[in-house]
């Protein structure tokens, strides 16, 4: 056995700087054929040979991270994000995939800018990971800071030749703190990108995992992590929400979140999932976490679950994300319009919230945004287009008793 493989990355090294950190995010010429190309001279603006393309091979499958029912959450070579909020179960999902791949003996890369080892291995063995398959196949990174040059650059150069199975980035709002960039700024998150979890992708072949957070503001976040939008667009795998805690986690607790996804560039996952729901992600899962209560002190274990839900579940789940109260108010208030009036956006924003205001209710702008698109999209409001301020009108009425 070679023992746990634990590398860490400080921030200051005793040689001078070979690279300057803004040359090395902006990548130079000797950066990319390091990062983008394993060590070879080739440069990725030079022709790419079609031939292994051209053979029509199968689509790409996910395999990493299985349901219940055989289908996988993550794709081998690609980047993939899983965000939700504090306490949803974000990174014990991250870490039930890694005691997956464990299990079987397949390498796996856990860099964590959030814990520690220590917790990382108990949390393994806990999912019944053996010690020794732990010490032979998880290689662990707490990095200090970006692997500018020196000893940090060489680690990590390593890592890029390396083969792994899944890769866990745990913290990239931390993380990119780190590299001195900022989430919210869309040229920092596709700097980042490109220099960790697409780099680690396509050079060790890993389905590579990122960990992060959602803004606390449910109305306004929609389908987005914190910060840039670009977190979303600049994947190349599958992006989940874990979206609604049904039972909370923790120690003697059967946990309960609902699994939706948000992003699925292969194309495989998503015509597997339940319809898709007012913030234009769909049900995937229910992760199930149980963990009994420690009989002996110091021991534990847990049972990790992905699991598949029956049709009617999945339009059940759905149905419980429409704003079906904002989606009847607005249709009764069009249904009512005379034919001179003009209903813009805005105007039927401000009805809505007096009505609400007149039951004592609070205002919630983002679902009634949803509510009158959904309507739209539905075929129950007409939207003039042409008009710069463009009119809504009814089309046929809309009733929550009625229509789901």
């Amino acid at each position: 056995m070679t023992g746990l493989h634990i590398v860490q990355w400080p921030f200051d090294v005793a040689e001078p700087p070979d690279l300057a950190l803004d040359d090395y995010l902006a990548g130079s010429p000797d950066e990319e054929e390091v990062i983008t190309q394993a060590g070879s001279s080739r440069s990725s603006w030079a022709p790419v040979d079609l031939a292994e393309a051209l053979r029509g091979q199968e689509p790409l499958q996910p395999t990493v991270m299985r349901r219940d029912d055989g289908l996988a959450m993550f794709y081998p070579g690609k980047h993939h994000l899983v965000y939700g909020e504090t306490e949803s179960g974000k990174s014990w999902l991250a870490q039930a995939a890694a005691a997956e791949q464990l299990r079987r003996a397949e390498q796996v890369l856990y860099v964590d800018f959030e814990s520690d080892e220590r917790s990382v291995v108990d949390r393994l063995i806990a999912l019944g990971v053996r010690r020794d398959y732990i010490a032979e196949c998880l290689h662990y990174v707490s990095p200090a800071g970006p692997p500018v040059d020196g000893l940090p650059r060489q680690h990590f150069d390593a890592l890029l030749r390396q083969r792994y199975a899944l890769v866990v980035l745990d913290g990239v709002t931390e993380g990119m703190g780190l590299f001195g960039l900022s989430p919210r700024d869309e040229a920092d998150v596709a700097s980042f990108y490109q220099r960790l979890p697409n780099a680690l992708a396509s050079q060790t072949g890993a389905a590579v995992v990122s960990i992060d957070h959602v803004s606390l503001n449910k109305e306004t976040r929609g389908r987005f992590a914190l910060g840039s939008q670009h977190k979303l667009s600049g994947l190349t795998g599958a992006a989940y929400l874990l979206d609604e805690v049904r039972q909370p986690f923790g120690r003697g607790q059967h946990g309960v979140v609902t699994v939706c996804v948000a992003k699925d560039r292969p194309g495989y996952i998503r015509g597997r999932c339940g319809a898709q729901r007012s913030n234009r992600t769909q049900v995937f899962a229910e992760f199930h976490l149980i963990s009994p209560d420690a009989a002996i002190a110091g021991t534990t274990s847990v049972k990790a679950e992905l699991r598949s839900l029956e049709p009617a579940a999945m339009q059940a789940a759905t149905v419980a994300d429409r704003p079906s109260w904002y989606m009847e108010q607005i249709s009764l208030l069009l249904e009512a319009a005379e034919p001179d009036d003009v209903w813009t956006a805005t105007g039927i924003e401000r009805a809505i919230k007096k009505e609400r205001e007149v039951i004592g209710k609070r205002f919630a702008r983002n679902a009634c945004r949803k509510a009158l698109q959904l309507l739209v999209d539905e075929g129950y409001v007409a939207r003039d287009d042409s008009r710069q301020q463009h009119r809504h009108t009814s089309l046929r009425p809309y009733r929550q008793d009625e229509q789901p």
